[in-house]
């Protein structure tokens, strides 16, 4: 009989979860309530941000920026692998084979991450990004001025703000880039844009795409310019709209990285959920309740389905990619912290953490370290969730992603390669242990 995995959690940690189930052989079933975290994500994968962590703020390549942040955070899930590299490695094959519309270059682990413009003016170091966004670079940034567009009728897009801001950054040669705004009369029917994704929407469409190319090509008239910037809404469905206008330009087009809640977010979370179903992921929507034991092993899980209905999953092997606070993965309430699905021990620092007052966890100032952001499952070697003497708390549950404790998803730049490696390693053994 076909080993049966379930994978609750639908962001890149679960995803990848899933797919590295299926590549093994194993039938494989994804609860979730919505897409997860990716869908609200930037859409770029920094993987491994030391200079989050330490006043060393010097470029390295992949491995070295994975050891520096398993030596600034020791309890950092990459201990539990004896080569962090290759789980890593593994994760992004699966993401670059799930979404290859996106990314155009495999990960090189011995290249510098390059630095990313953003579209609130400041930059940051990625190792992964889809193709579509600029990064600065002396080939791409030219003599001539970069021009970035500001549209008449998406006013939250400050061009002439970010334009200023960005120019104070230096390119790889010590130069400063050089990008000036230019104003494009573009509107919504005589109205505006409120949201990022009303305008990528209409550019899915040819036709809105070529109004927007005369608009450009009448303000670029008579200026030069090295390439042409756009705030991350070139598309919504559509996975070529910076190439596409590039070839209506006949000029280079990318667009700046996007920051949250973004449509290059939202592209990614497509193109995962469409390789869940191509490679033949049954896909389910509905809350997960709590699991069925015998024992130490779990022979199903309880859901909830969006009407009311309630349900069980027959599994031979668990992975838990829940998150942690916004993906709901772990809840506080009445001074208790409580893992939401199983009710799994949490720790903080090798200790477990039960009851605690949040404010006894919070540093005051936004950017310091917060503990209880750094709360979560522990596991042991093969991923399964352990008790504080390292043991499996059951045999064939396994956890991945943002929900593990021992660094901070949103402040620790780090989050993206916990995802990839941890999903990797859960979705592999989960696989195996099911069989």
């Amino acid at each position: 009989m076909t080993a049966r995995v379930v994978v609750i959690g639908r962001g890149l940690a679960g995803t990848i979860a899933a797919l590295a189930a299926r590549e093994k052989g194993a039938a494989v079933t994804l609860v979730a309530r919505a897409h997860g975290r990716t869908a609200l994500s930037s859409g770029l994968l920094a993987l491994a941000d030391p200079s989050r962590l330490t006043s060393d703020t010097t470029r390295t390549s992949l491995p070295e920026a994975l050891r520096r942040v398993m030596a600034a955070l020791p309890h950092h899930p990459f201990h539990q692998f004896s080569d962090p590299m290759a789980s890593l490695r593994q994760g992004a094959r699966l993401l670059l084979s799930a979404a290859p519309q996106l990314f155009s270059a495999p990960l090189d682990e011995t290249v510098l991450p390059r630095r990313y413009p953003n579209e609130w003016g400041t930059a940051a170091n990625i190792y992964l990004a889809p193709h579509s966004f600029a990064w600065l670079d002396d080939a791409l940034f030219g003599d001539a001025p970069a021009l970035l567009a500001g549209l008449s009728g998406y006013p939250r897009f400050r061009a002439a703000f970010i334009s200023k801001a960005l120019s104070a950054f230096h390119l790889p040669s010590g130069r400063l880039a050089k990008i000036e705004a230019i104003s494009i009369p573009f509107d919504r029917a005589g109205g505006l844009f409120h949201h990022p994704g009303q305008l990528a929407g209409m550019l899915d469409d040819p036709s809105a795409l070529e109004r927007l190319a005369e608009a450009i090509r009448a303000a670029l008239k008579g200026r030069s310019a090295s390439i042409v910037l756009f705030p991350p809404v070139l598309g919504l469905n559509r996975l070529d709209g910076a190439a596409a206008l590039a070839k209506l330009l006949d000029r280079p087009v990318y667009e700046l990285a996007a920051t949250h809640v973004s449509v290059p977010g939202l592209r990614l979370a497509q193109c995962l959920s469409d390789a869940l179903k191509r490679t033949g992921v049954d896909l389910v929507a509905g809350e997960a309740l709590g699991g069925v034991f015998q024992g130490k092993k779990l022979t199903g899980i309880k859901i909830r389905r969006p009407g009311g209905e309630e349900r069980s999953i027959a599994a031979d092997a668990v992975v838990l990619a829940t998150g942690k606070y916004l993906g709901g993965g772990i809840v506080h309430s009445n001074h208790r912290f409580g893992e939401t699905v199983f009710d799994l021990p949490l720790s903080l620092g090798g200790r477990r953490v039960a009851e605690a007052h949040i404010g006894y966890l919070t540093d005051a100032d936004f950017l310091a370290p917060q503990k209880f952001a750094r709360l979560g499952v522990a596991v042991e070697a093969s991923m399964r969730p352990a008790n504080e003497q390292g043991e499996a708390v059951y045999a064939n549950v396994f956890a991945a992603g943002q929900i593990l404790g021992g660094f901070d998803p949103t402040l620790d730049g780090s989050a993206d390669g916990v995802d990839l490696a941890t999903g990797f390693a859960a979705g592999s053994a989960a696989a195996e242990a099911a069989g």
